[in-house]
């Protein structure tokens, strides 16, 4: 039953005043649903006949269209439209169907706010300045209803227009957004045909023509499923899965994180990413319960979560939420993109999941390169119109950088304060911050971190010395472990009992000028080093090449009993899953997954996710562009449903690695 496809995707069953559909198992929730008369998914990936999957309509493509564009979710693809030349036309019906209701899905650039969804004889579904219009006609006399939300920020929105007893219902992803008085649509002496997309520039997919009403209850259903439509088939996951968290808070001893009797604590856990992006909010809550992940993360075996965050969603306002990114959550629904957090956080912490915050990035986007304007922590420019740097004098840089680095620590302020005792969200499951991600070179401003001084950078702990600076004075722009300090002691004047990571520069990957320049923090007994490595690097390095390597960048800090001994929490490390086909990180994996076993290291991978999150860039195809919320996570843990494992051995691996063994 292909009509079925567009509301159930195998899920939903039943229709209002029908019976249910053979595509359901009897033990699937049953929901009404609209079912069809014309259906076009819009997943055709050559630029041939435009499918009607439920009817006998198909369509053609004219002018400037793009097949194969991104979805909500791996299983679709939608068509890209130029807002000028292109659009689907399909041609008069021999014998039209009457036509009251028509949806589509539809994902419009930020600013874009016109054109054309689509226009079926006396019904039609448009954009003005963002708004969703909906018009219908009989004979000469029409009606319109606009909703009150606008739909042009980037996100995936469901729009359905739906005419019946002489009212015009407007609804967006779900929920009833505008009605008013309209006749009850009747086809001309002759029908005009279908157009879809035309003047829209934008993606659309699953563009649907109905014969009745759609009911509440069904544009419900319809909005839920369709915002992740790989799930939809998928039984609900278990939301039982619990542990118990150590004895808080958590500080240090020598090279190991212990609870607050003294008991060594090993962080075992991943990375969830989503909030540093233009999400605004953890990846997956469109699929799953926040309670059902946090359950899964559970059973796998993890004890702590790093969740990332960008400095710009904790600067001014609240940042909005778009519903789609919460669809499988309806309390989240609402509220903003802090009060997610909020409740993200609060969900991890029934479960007896520590949490790590780690400031990401200064402007909310994916993550990481020398050109995104995120490559310091003072820094989140629009990479496409970077500051005049080398044009700037000295005290015109001292003043830029100055702003962005305050704008840095207040953000930090705000975060630290809000979960610490007496916050507005106090929560003692949040152990530790990581005060920035991956300071690295800006390739646009020709800036490079330094480790303290210019030309300090020693080789390794035994061969530095604990207080020796040597070179020229690092210009506070460049110099991370100062920022580090300020950013580290801004966290604990706001809650001191947090665990302070530092990363090395050049992606965190370099941790030799510690051997020079220490960190020395306000707190005792609260810092510890973070350190980043990928196969990327070098996927065919062998063990003993990746061990000295390692030792030399930041394993020394690991011996014990020495003045620089301080805990190495590897914040990020991935690959491709282990045995899939065209995976060839395996020797770089086996390498450092034993170094990680070897010397009972603390660790997060990177990541849980089962699909990805929205960036800053204009996502096409998940092949060209695959960090966006409707593409898969290729390092994942979770499968594109965030309901299983995307890979056995994965998991398996990973939960080795869980194991305590040095105390």
């Amino acid at each position: 039953m292909a009509a079925a496809t567009l509301a159930g995707w195998a899920l939903v069953a039943g229709v209002s005043g029908g019976s249910p559909s053979p595509a359901a198992s009897a033990s699937a929730p049953v929901a009404p649903v609209a079912i069809p008369v014309s259906l076009w998914p819009l997943d055709e990936h050559t630029r041939g006949a435009v499918r009607d999957t439920a009817g006998d309509r198909d369509g053609t493509i004219a002018g400037n269209v793009t097949v194969g564009q991104v979805a909500q979710g791996p299983t679709l693809t939608s068509y890209g439209f130029d807002g000028a030349t292109g659009a689907i036309v399909v041609p008069p019906a021999a014998r039209p169907k009457p036509v009251v209701a028509a949806s589509a899905w539809l994902r419009l650039p930020r600013g874009d706010r016109s054109g054309t969804v689509v226009s079926a004889g006396p019904l039609r579904i448009a954009l003005l300045g963002g708004h969703v219009v909906a018009t219908a006609c009989s004979g000469n006399l029409c009606g319109a209803s606009a909703s009150r939300a606008t739909v042009d920020d980037g996100a995936w929105h469901d729009v359905i227009a739906s005419a019946g007893r002489g009212s015009l219902s407007v609804y967006v992803d779900g929920v009833l957004d505008g009605t008013s008085y309209a006749p009850a649509p009747t086809m001309p002496g002759a029908d005009t045909g279908v157009i879809i997309g035309a003047k829209l520039h934008g993606d659309l997919d699953q563009v649907a023509l109905y014969d009745e009403p759609v009911s509440v209850r069904a544009a419900s259903t319809q909005f839920r499923v369709g915002a992740c439509p790989q799930a939809a088939s998928t039984p609900a996951p278990s939301t039982s899965d619990r542990r118990a968290l150590p004895a808080l808070p958590l500080h240090t001893s020598g090279r190991f994180i212990v609870d607050a009797h003294g008991h060594r604590v090993k962080l075992a856990g991943v990375n969830w990413y989503g909030a540093e992006e233009l999400d605004r909010v953890p990846a997956g809550l469109q699929c799953q319960s926040a309670d059902a992940i946090a359950a899964r993360m559970v059973r796998d075996g993890f004890n702590v979560v790093r969740l990332p965050w960008a400095t710009d969603a904790w600067s001014g306002a609240a940042p909005a939420v778009a519903p789609v990114a919460v669809a499988a959550n309806p309390r989240l629904r609402g509220l903003d993109a802090r009060s997610v957090f909020d409740a993200v956080i609060a969900t991890l912490a029934r479960h007896g999941l520590m949490v790590i915050l780690d400031n990401h990035v200064t402007r909310s986007d994916w993550c990481c390169d020398g050109a995104d304007g995120n490559a310091l922590w003072w820094e989140g420019y629009d990479p496409a119109a970077p500051p005049a740097w080398q044009t700037m004098t000295t005290a015109q840089r001292q003043a830029y950088f100055e702003a962005g680095q305050a704008r840095w620590l207040t953000a930090w302020t705000a975060v630290a304060s809000r979960y610490a005792p007496g916050g507005a969200h106090p929560q003692p499951a949040v152990v530790g911050v990581d005060v920035r991600n991956e300071p690295r070179t800006d390739w646009k401003l020709s800036i490079t971190p330094t480790w303290g001084s210019q030309g300090s950078q020693g080789s390794q702990g035994s061969q530095g010395s604990q207080g020796g600076q040597g070179g020229r004075a690092a210009a506070p722009w460049q110099d991370w472990p100062r920022a580090a300090e300020l950013g580290g002691d801004t966290v604990l004047r706001a809650n001191p009992k947090l665990l302070v990571a530092v990363e090395g520069i050049n992606y965190a990957s370099d941790l030799r000028g510690v051997a020079s320049r220490p960190i020395t923090l306000s707190v005792a007994h609260r810092l510890i080093y973070s350190a980043h490595d990928y196969a990327f690097t070098e996927p065919n390095i062998t063990s003993a090449a990746l061990r000295t390597q390692l030792g030399g960048a930041w394993g020394w800090l690991l011996t014990q009993h020495k003045w620089w001994t301080t805990p190495v929490w590897v914040g990020e490390f991935g690959a491709c899953h282990p045995g899939s086909a065209g995976c060839v990180d395996g020797p770089w994996w086996r390498a450092f997954t034993a170094y990680l076993h070897a010397g009972d290291i603390d660790w997060t991978y990177w990541s849980f996710n089962g699909t990805g999150a929205h960036g800053s860039a204009e996502p096409t195809s998940c092949d060209a562009t695959p960090r966006f919320e409707g593409c898969p996570e290729g390092y994942g843990v979770s499968d594109a449903t965030w309901a299983a494992d995307a890979s056995a051995p994965l998991s398996q691996q990973l939960r080795a690695l869980t194991q305590l063994w040095q105390r």
